[in-house]
């Protein structure tokens, strides 16, 4: 069975949360920061990738960086706003 690194990182939980959202949620940022290494090292179209983390929604239609953000992660936020301008500028 191969390995498609891509769909294990956009895998949701019931309520719609990605390991990606999870860790913004909870400003692990080490775990985060190796999220961001992964998706470099293992996929090919890496911006794709990367924009599908960033704009996953959880049930509520939140992504990632407004619920950091709402719930004062500053670090997580920064980081994802850092990790959003290298996709989408």
């Amino acid at each position: 069975m191969e390995l498609k690194v891509d769909e294990l990182l956009l895998v949701k939980t019931e309520d719609g949360i990605t390991a990606f959202y999870m860790e913004a949620h909870d400003n692990h940022m080490e775990i985060l920061q190796k999220i961001c290494v992964w998706t470099e090292e293992w996929q090919l179209n890496t911006n794709e990738l990367k924009k599908k983390l960033l704009l996953a929604k959880d049930k509520n239609g939140y992504i990632a960086w407004q619920r950091a953000t709402f719930l004062g992660r500053l670090e997580a936020s920064e980081m994802l706003w850092s990790f959003a301008e290298e996709v989408f500028i």
